[in-house]
């Protein structure tokens, strides 16, 4: 199983020819828009390769993987709607963008997508902004759901991820009751003074339990 890579961002998009953009048009709007816009906001930007054969497994992994996913679901291509399925069912953090608005699904719609004009110096100024400020969204934990997977579940894939690895390591919180400082103890370790051995914090008071790393949040009083 991979990990996150933090400041990465994946892109979901067409390869080949679609109804209004050729092959190269699509290249061009990656390498001259996507790649520097993303890269210009402190993240990594790739795509995956178009190759023949079966390619689904690198693209569950990158999408998997990545910290950020963009996708551009202009011209409604069939693989970059499942692809986008994936990675609503993966992870909240997924920014999606159109050249047109009008072919995008209703039901997707009140999730926020970003139109953008890849053709012009204005269009590529707004279309930074408009990331830059989805970027913003997702690191505060904009009350918004990016996706329809978290907002009907409360879950995604990454999120039990980190539960399950939360339960089979857990780590929980104790306050020592004098000083209130909060320690990070493994559950089978020793959590305060015992024996002749006092706390980290040179205090004998009892410690207070006061959550599970990953699954519980320090709760005071």
């Amino acid at each position: 199983m991979s990990w996150i890579k933090f400041n990465t961002c994946y892109v979901i998009m067409p390869f080949s020819s679609t109804k209004t953009h050729t092959e190269k048009e699509w290249e061009d709007t990656f390498q001259n828009l996507f790649k520097p816009t993303i890269e210009s906001l402190g993240y990594s930007c790739y795509r995956s390769k178009a190759s023949v054969g079966l390619i689904l497994r690198g693209i569950i992994e990158s999408i998997h993987s990545s910290e950020v996913i963009l996708a551009d679901l202009t011209d409604s291509k069939p693989n970059v709607f499942y692809e986008l399925g994936i990675a609503h069912a993966m992870t909240n953090s997924v920014i999606m963008v159109s050249q047109d608005l009008s072919s995008i699904p209703s039901d997707l719609k009140p999730y926020g997508v970003i139109q953008y004009d890849p053709n012009t110096k204005e269009g590529a100024i707004e279309f930074t902004r408009n990331v830059s400020e989805a970027l913003q969204r997702l690191h505060q934990q904009d009350p918004k759901p990016a996706g329809p997977v978290y907002e009907f579940l409360k879950l995604t894939h990454r999120k039990m991820e980190h539960f399950y690895h939360a339960a089979s390591n857990p780590v929980v919180y104790m306050e020592c009751a004098k000083c209130h400082t909060v320690y990070e103890v493994p559950l089978n370790g020793m959590t305060h003074g015992a024996g002749d051995i006092p706390s980290l914090c040179q205090h004998w008071e009892p410690a207070i339990f006061r959550g599970i790393k990953g699954i519980n949040v320090i709760s005071r009083g």
